[in-house]
């Protein structure tokens, strides 16, 4: 959990039930997954290890002995049942994580933040602290204790956060890779996905801007005059669907989980329905998301997403933006691709979706507003009394 209070977790359990339709799912990729895990003292001196490749059905380990000392750490690490049972299941989890999906991608609630701090948390600013602590500044010791204990709250991150960090700190590296026509055509369904985000719901795009004095390239917003603003000084709509734009752009692909925590953050209610159809889009062609929302109105239009999956191909061309906010046949979902679930109070999880009547049983929302309409049918009361 990355948090200093690790006794709140000590009994924390998670329990996954999976189908027989899911393990022989599962199964059937395995063979095709790589897997390849470490036990040792540090990263680089990996001293036993588990690898299984390419279309073969063996786990392999072997160990890497360079001296007494690593002969003596391998004694204990095989002594301690515990720590290789847990090492080989982290291995078998990780070979089925791999036949599940390519890459589990998270869009992070703080996105908003990180798309403007990233420059500081990531490795360039590690980098900086390390340099500060060589250089004899005025004051030095308290700016070098200031910069490292930010470093080192960036470290206890959790992953996803972590990982979209590093995300942006590489986003020069990403783009060179796209920047050729060939990989652009590669990637079209998915940069086009980007692209309706900027048109149809930021009204301008996510650039990158290389400047000659600074070394990393920096995140900017063009508006459709051609200006350019600092990331920093947009809209919290802006900042909040950068890393989307970006992940669509650049990482995105078939059968990756893409996981966003609250999309309608910061978002009009229109722009919200519109990144639903976004994601649905998405799902469609092959990405596998899962969302959470305090939203009524993702809810409700996903049902009207759902009815109209039947009867897309009846509407005309023409008549399209009718039934879909922003005019694409391709935005209605097959109810059998959607899974609704409620989290109770009691801490249980179940579905609400009925797929046959296409639809979601909304209760914890329907309650404040039938409670609203109430309210105000009674403030009348007393106003006419």
């Amino acid at each position: 959990m990355q948090t200093s209070k690790r006794e709140l977790f000590e009994s924390t359990r998670i329990e996954v039930e999976l189908s027989e339709d899911d393990l022989n799912s599962i199964l059937s990729h395995l063979v095709d997954s790589e897997i390849k895990v470490g036990i040792g003292v540090t990263k680089d001196r990996e001293l036993i290890i588990m690898e299984k490749k390419k279309k073969e059905n063996v786990l392999k380990i072997y160990s890497r002995i360079e001296d007494e000392e690593d002969r003596e750490t391998i004694n204990r690490i095989l002594s301690d049942k515990k720590i290789l049972k847990r090492s080989v299941i982290l291995s078998i989890l990780s070979a089925i994580l791999g036949g599940i999906g390519k890459k589990i991608v998270v869009l992070p609630a703080e996105r908003l933040a990180l798309v403007t701090l990233y420059r500081y948390l990531g490795k360039r600013g590690i980098k900086i602290a390390d340099l500060i602590s060589e250089e004899d500044f005025e004051d030095a010791d308290r700016l070098r204790d200031l910069i490292r204990n930010v470093m080192f709250i960036s470290y206890r991150f959790p992953k996803p956060i972590k990982d979209f960090i590093n995300f942006l700190d590489n986003l020069d590296e990403f783009s060179k890779k796209f920047e050729n026509k060939e990989s652009i055509e590669e990637r079209k369904e998915f940069v086009w996905l980007s692209e309706l985000i900027e048109n149809e719901i930021l009204g301008g795009k996510i650039v990158l801007e290389r400047k000659e004095e600074i070394a990393q390239p920096i995140l900017e917003f063009e508006l459709a005059d051609g200006k350019r603003l600092d990331l920093h000084i947009t809209s919290t709509a802006v900042k909040e669907l950068a890393g989307l734009v970006l992940y669509f752009r650049y990482l995105i692909d078939k059968n990756d989980y893409l996981i966003i925590d609250e999309p309608e953050m910061n978002l009009h209610p229109e722009a919200q329905v519109k990144l639903l159809e976004i994601i649905t889009m998405a799902v469609n062609r092959g990405v596998r998301v899962i969302l959470t929302t305090h939203s009524p109105y993702i809810v409700d239009h996903l049902m009207n997403l759902m009815e109209g999956y039947d009867v897309k191909d009846k509407i005309d061309d023409g008549k399209l933006r009718e039934y879909a906010f922003m005019g694409y046949r391709e935005a209605f979902i097959s109810p059998n691709d959607v899974e609704v679930y409620f989290f109770t109070e009691d801490g249980y999880v179940k579905s609400i979706l009925d797929v046959e009547e296409r639809i979601i049983d909304w209760e914890t929302f329907s309650k404040v507003s039938d409670k609203i309409s109430i309210i105000y049918n009674k403030l009348l009361e007393l106003k006419r009394m």
